[in-house]
């Protein structure tokens, strides 16, 4: 996972980290874990993560 063109995109799209989590549905220490990837995402917190800041190279982000 490349964290920091995630956080570009959450830059880019003025989202507040805490109403991405929200969204996606873990806890703002979840989204950190799995950021530094002491746990993964699941396929769904992907999708819903995709939507929220409509990213269109998500490949990039979370498969390197």
């Amino acid at each position: 996972m490349n964290k920091e063109l995630l956080y570009n995109e959450i830059k880019k799209n003025n989202v507040k980290i805490i109403d991405l989590c929200k969204f996606v549905g873990f806890s703002k220490s979840a989204f950190y874990r799995k950021v530094d990837e002491k746990t993964q995402f699941t396929l769904g917190e992907v999708k819903k993560i995709i939507l929220y800041l409509n990213i269109s190279s998500p490949c990039e982000i979370f498969l390197s």
